[in-house]
C-alpha cells in the first residue's frame, strides 16, 4: 500500500498481568491465609490480585497506585515481496509510555504464526528489502537490522539521530533514514549494514520518498517555513527546494510518479506538487488534517482518510484534475483505506467498522460481518485483507471479495507487569511503570514502600533469588540484567547480556542465572558470583526454566525447547513445535515440562525423560504465563486475552477451574511468571 500513514491514536486500555504462586499470602487487613495463592498484577485496576487456591476464589484488589497503559496491536503492516509472509510490527506504545515490541511473521497461506523477533522499546517502523532478506527497524537511538529468514537481529547501526522515516532504494543497495534531531539523513550500506554517508541539511528530517525511477529523493524539513528538498539519491546534491504549508509531516507519491502529495498537520491542507516542475500546482482542502492516502491500483483515484473532522468522512480525489470528487460519510472516523487489488472495491477502517466501497460509483455497499475497528490495513496480491484494530491484539484476515471471515490470529505482543514475590510472601516488586523503574510493595499493607527503584529500560522478567537477599531484574530496552540488594534497594550490579532479554530463571543453589534474549535466540550464562557472563547457549529466546537438581537447563523458543546439560551448557535434545511456545516450568519432582503455545491457546506436557508429548491441555485465550503450586498438585495459567486463570491439575493434566479476574474484556498482556518456593 502505497500513502501518508500516521501511528493511530491509543484509545483502548489493556489488561497487564504476571502471574506467581506463594507459600502464604496476606491481604490488606487479614490474616495470613492457609494455602498457597496465585498474585497477578493488573495494570489498568492499579491493583494486585489474590487467588485462593484452595477455594478458587478472587480476593478483593489491593491497590498499588501503580498504573501504565499499554496499546498492544500491530502497528505497521508489510508484505513480503512474493506476498508468502505478512509481517506485523507492534510497537509497545502506551498511554503513559514506551514499552517493549515484537516483529510477527505470519504466512499467507495457512494464516498462523511462523516466527516472533522482540525488537525492544518503541520501534517506530520498518522497511523491508526488495529481496524480502532484510527488514531495518527503526528506533529513537538506533536502527536494527533482522534477517527475516530466521527472525534474528544481524546488526545494531548507532550512528544516526533520532530516525523518523526510512526508505530502500529500488535496487536495494541503500537505505535512506531521516533524522528528526540530527538535521541529516543517514544512508546505509545493506550489503555491509554500516553507514555509507551522512547527508547534511538544513533543518530537522521527517518523511522521505522516492520517485518511481528511484533517481529523486524527497524530504520534509520542518521549520518555521515547511519546505519539501528534492535530492539526487546518486550525489545527494539538492535539485530543488518547494515551500509548503507550514505543519508538513507526511508524503505519498502517486503511482506515476507526476505528483507527490504533501499533508500538513496543522492545517487542513493537501498540497499537490508537480514533479515535472517541482511546484506546488494546487493545494486541496479536507475537513480535517489526513490520517492516511491511498490511491487506487490504477492512480486514477486517491482516498484521503480522517479520524476527525465534520463531517466523518472520506475525500475522494480525482488525481488527473487535482480535484475532489466526492465525500464518503464514515461514522467516527477512518484511519486507513486499501483497495481490492482490481481496484473495483475500498475498504475503509473506521472506528466502528470496515466498510465497502463501490469505488465506480462512490456507493456504500455495506459493512464487513464482525470486523469491528480497524486501524491498519493491506490487500495480498491473493485478495486477502489484513486488518488490526487500534488497540487490539488481533490480525483479522477477510476474504476481500466475500467479506468472509477467514482467521484471527493473536497479536504477540507483551507488555509489562512482572511481579516477583518473595519467599516469606511478605514483599512483591513489580516492574514496568514508567519503563525503566521496579517499585516495592508490602503485601500485608498493599502500599508502596520507598519510591521507584530505578533498573533499566523496559523490564520485562523479575527473580528473587532463593534467600530472598538478591532481586535479577531483565531489562528488555537496555540488553541488560540488574541486581537489587532487597534489603537496601540499592542497584549492585547492571550486567550485560544478548539482545532483547525476555526471561530468567536461576540455579537452585543460586550460583548461576540464565537469561533468555529474543533478539538473538541464545540464552547468556551469569555467575552470580561475580555477576558476569560466562557463556553464551545458541539457543532459547522465549521462556528458560531448570530442573530442581541442578543439572538441566530448559530453553524455548518459538520453533521448539531444547535440553541444556548446566555442566557444559551444550544442548543435549531438541523437540520441535510450531505452537508458539513461551514460558516453561517444571514439576517439583523433575519428571514433566510445561510449556504455554499462544498460538494454539493450549499447554503442552512433555516427559522430560524423553521428551515425548504426555498431554495437550487446551486452556484460556492466549495463554502467556504460568506457575505451579509449591507440591506441585496445580498448574495455574494465565490466559492473557480472556482475562481468566486456568487451573490444572498435574495428576490428570486437566483442567478443574477457570477463574475469572481484574479488568473485564479489555484483553491482557503478561509480563513474566516467578515462583516462590
Amino acid at each position: 500500500m502505497a500513502g501518508i500513514a500516521r501511528p493511530g491514536v491509543r484509545r483502548a486500555a489493556v489488561l497487564v498481568t504476571a502471574l506467581v504462586l506463594g507459600a502464604t499470602a496476606l491481604s490488606p487487613g487479614s490474616a495470613r491465609a492457609a494455602g498457597p495463592r496465585v498474585y497477578l498484577a493488573d495494570v489498568p485496576d492499579d491493583a494486585l490480585y489474590g487467588i485462593d487456591t484452595g477455594t478458587n476464589t478472587v480476593s478483593a484488589p489491593i491497590p498499588v497506585g501503580y498504573h501504565r497503559g499499554i496499546g498492544i496491536g500491530p502497528e505497521q503492516f508489510a508484505l513480503s515481496p512474493d506476498g508468502s509472509r505478512l509481517y506485523s510490527l507492534s510497537s509497545g506504545l502506551g498511554a503513559y509510555s514506551s514499552g517493549p515490541g515484537n516483529l510477527v511473521a505470519i504466512s499467507t497461506a495457512t494464516n498462523t504464526i511462523t516466527g516472533v523477533l522482540a525488537v525492544g522499546s518503541d520501534p517506530k517502523k520498518f522497511v523491508i528489502t526488495p529481496d524480502g532478506s532484510k527488514a531495518y527497524v527503526l528506533y529513537t537511538g538506533h536502527i536494527t537490522v533482522v534477517d527475516l529468514l530466521d527472525m534474528t537481529v544481524v546488526a545494531k547501526i548507532t550512528d544516526t539521530s533520532h530516525p523518523d522515516d526510512a526508505v530502500v532504494s529500488r535496487d536495494g543497495t541503500r537505505v535512506f533514514v531521516t533524522n528528526a534531531d540530527g538535521s541529516s539523513i543517514t544512508v546505509i550500506d545493506t550489503s555491509t549494514d554500516t553507514v555509507s554517508a551522512t547527508v547534511k541539511e538544513r533543518t530537522n528530517q521527517k518523511a522521505i520518498v522516492l520517485s518511481p525511477d528511484g533517481q529523486r529523493m524527497y524530504v520534509v524539513n520542518r521549520n518555521r517555513s515547511d519546505t519539501v528538498h528534492v535530492l539526487n539519491t546518486s550525489t545527494y546534491a539538492t535539485i530543488a527546494t518547494i515551500p509548503v504549508a507550514n505543519g508538513l509531516d507526511a508524503l505519498c507519491m502517486s503511482p506515476d510518479g507526476t505528483r507527490l502529495y504533501a499533508s500538513s498537520q496543522t492545517s487542513a491542507t493537501l498540497d499537490v506538487i508537480d514533479t515535472a516542475t517541482d511546484t506546488v500546482s494546487s493545494a486541496l482542502s479536507i475537513p480535517t488534517w489526513v490520517e492516511s492516502l491511498t490511491f487506487s491500483p490504477d492512480g486514477t483515484r486517491a482516498y484521503a482518510t480522517s479520524v476527525f473532522g465534520t463531517p466523518e468522512s472520506v475525500s475522494v480525489i480525482d488525481t488527473a484534475t487535482s480535484t475532489i470528487t466526492g465525500t464518503i460519510p464514515i461514522q467516527g472516523g477512518a484511519s486507513d483505506a486499501v483497495f481490492s487489488a482490481d481496484g473495483t472495491r475500498a475498504y475503509i477502517l473506521g472506528n466502528a467498522a470496515v466498510t465497502v466501497v463501490d469505488t465506480a460509483t462512490g456507493e456504500v455497499m455495506g459493512t464487513l460481518p464482525d470486523s469491528g475497528a480497524g486501524s491498519f490495513g493491506l490487500v495480498s496480491p491473493a485478495g486477502r485483507l489484513y486488518i488490526s484494530g487500534d488497540g487490539d491484539t488481533t490480525v483479522q484476515v477477510i476474504q476481500a471479495a466475500s467479506g468472509a471471515t477467514l482467521a484471527v490470529i493473536p497479536s504477540v505482543q507483551r507488555g509489562p507487569g512482572t511481579i516477583a514475590v518473595s519467599a516469606d510472601t511478605s514483599t512483591a516488586y513489580i516492574a514496568g511503570a514508567d519503563g525503566s523503574t521496579v517499585r516495592k510493595i508490602n503485601l500485608a499493607t498493599g502500599k508502596a514502600v520507598g519510591a521507584p527503584i530505578t533498573v533499566g529500560a523496559d523490564p520485562s522478567d523479575l527473580v528473587f533469588s532463593h534467600d530472598d537477599t538478591r532481586l535479577y531484574v531483565v531489562n528488555q530496552g537496555t540488553d541488560s540484567v540488574s541486581v537489587l540488594d532487597v534489603l537496601t534497594d540499592a542497584v549492585l550490579a547492571t550486567i550485560p547480556v544478548g539482545a532483547f532479554p525476555q526471561s530468567i530463571a536461576l540455579s537452585p543453589d543460586d550460583a548461576t542465572a540464565y537469561v533468555s534474549n529474543g533478539g538473538e535466540h541464545t540464552t547468556s550464562v551469569i555467575d552470580t558470583a561475580t555477576n558476569t557472563v560466562t557463556a553464551t547457549i545458541p539457543a532459547g529466546g522465549n521462556g528458560v526454566a531448570v530442573s530442581p537438581d541442578g543439572s538441566t537447563v530448559y530453553l524455548t523458543a518459538y520453533n521448539g525447547v531444547f535440553w541444556v546439560d548446566a555442566a557444559t551448557n551444550t544442548i543435549t535434545r531438541t523437540v520441535t513445535s510450531t505452537t508458539g511456545l513461551g514460558a516453561a516450568v517444571v514439576s517439583p519432582d523433575g519428571t514433566k515440562l510445561y510449556l504455554d503455545n499462544s498460538v494454539s491457546d493450549t499447554v503442552s506436557v512433555l516427559d522430560i525423560a524423553d521428551g515425548s508429548l504426555l498431554a495437550t491441555i487446551t486452556v484460556g485465550r492466549y495463554p502467556l504465563g504460568m506457575a505451579l503450586t509449591p507440591d506441585g498438585t496445580t498448574l495455574y495459567v494465565a490466559d492473557t486475552l480472556a482475562d481468566t486463570v486456568t487451573a490444572v491439575s498435574t495428576a490428570t493434566d486437566t483442567v478443574t477451574a477457570t477463574i475469572t479476574v481484574g479488568s473485564k474484556n479489555l484483553g491482557s498482556a503478561v509480563g513474566g511468571i516467578t515462583v516462590t518456593p
